[in-house]
């Protein structure tokens, strides 16, 4: 969480004039906000997506697998809060887009995707989402699950299993 923001932004600098795409989690997006101000001072072409289903969509994941569902600031009911993401766009300098379910097919949509400027498009999506593959509680990194296959583990690890 929070990754997303600051590598778009280092991929930006890298490739000068290419549009880099920013997809983040509302959680994750609120980790790395402070990434806005280079994005708007720098002017760069990042196009940064926000799936917002207010809540901390990996931490509520694990919240039910292991709490026994005891959403303890995660999610809107267990005191969780998303800001105004038009209001932060509007601080930061930054044009904003808001994408609904009735919007998907909004020519304004793909005009903004198309331009060369920097934007924030808020994706409201709902309901608790789940991730995979995800991480096991007390298992290594190297381990997510769904496991893959032993035969694909070990040709893409770059260290002995």
């Amino acid at each position: 969480m929070g990754f997303s923001l600051p590598v778009a932004i280092g991929c930006s600098f890298a490739n000068p004039n290419k549009k880099v795409f920013s997809i983040n989690g509302d959680g994750g997006f609120h980790m790395a906000i402070q990434s806005l101000m280079l994005i708007s001072q720098y002017n760069l072409p990042i196009k940064v997506i926000i799936l917002n289903n207010a809540s901390l969509g990996m931490i509520t994941q694990f919240q039910h697998l292991y709490f026994d569902d005891r959403m303890c600031g995660t999610t809107l009911n267990g005191g969780y809060r998303v800001p105004d993401i038009k209001s932060l766009s509007t601080a930061y300098g930054l044009p904003y887009f808001r994408l609904t379910v009735d919007r998907l097919d909004d020519p304004d949509l793909r005009e903004e995707m198309q331009a060369a400027h920097n934007c924030i498009i808020e994706c409201v999506v709902e309901g608790l989402t789940s991730v995979s593959p995800k991480l096991e509680y007390d298992k290594p990194i190297s381990k997510p699950l769904p496991l893959l296959p032993e035969e694909e583990y070990k040709e893409n690890m770059l260290l002995e299993a």
